[in-house]
């Protein structure tokens, strides 16, 4: 990514983009999901302990999808990031959580976009947030990436 100075100059900096890639399980709600890293570019590996990462100063997108293992089709889930333990951004869902194609607003995806300011940190986890029916069995397709560009 490209940014303009902050004193307005025409200078331009290069802050770079790092990617991380994670999958995540999880068997019940509202409990930190497990994390397994997946790849990264980031110049030093992201920090992962207990299902929660630490990030860093810098700004931050989380993009998230969920996979299942369902008997009935009314097996769904909702999930999403949390921010140092409060949900943050928009909640992801598997199928038609809590209505069907034509009344529901819900999304596939979970995302969430966080910045941290110099010489702090925060933390970023996934959770199921809610269920319906029977907890499905979460898949080793459920995962997300975590882009970053230096502050």
């Amino acid at each position: 990514m490209t940014y303009m100075s902050p004193n307005g100059a025409t200078t331009l900096e290069n802050k770079g983009l790092e990617v991380a890639m994670f999958r995540w399980s999880a068997s019940s709600v509202d409990t930190t999901a497990t994390l397994v890293a997946d790849g990264s570019t980031w110049a030093t590996a992201p920090s992962v302990s207990g299902g929660v990462i630490t990030l860093p100063a810098g700004h931050y997108y989380a993009l998230g999808t969920c996979g299942i293992t369902r008997a009935a089709t009314s097996q769904n889930v909702q999930f999403g990031f949390f921010v140092d333990g409060v949900l943050a951004g928009k909640t992801g869902q598997t199928d038609l959580y809590g209505g069907n194609a034509s009344t529901n607003a819900n999304s596939d995806l979970a995302e969430a976009v966080v910045t941290v300011n110099a010489g702090q940190t925060k933390t970023l986890e996934v959770r199921v947030t809610a269920s319906q029916g029977t907890f499905p069995t979460i898949t080793t397709d459920s995962a997300f990436v975590l882009m970053r560009s230096a502050r």
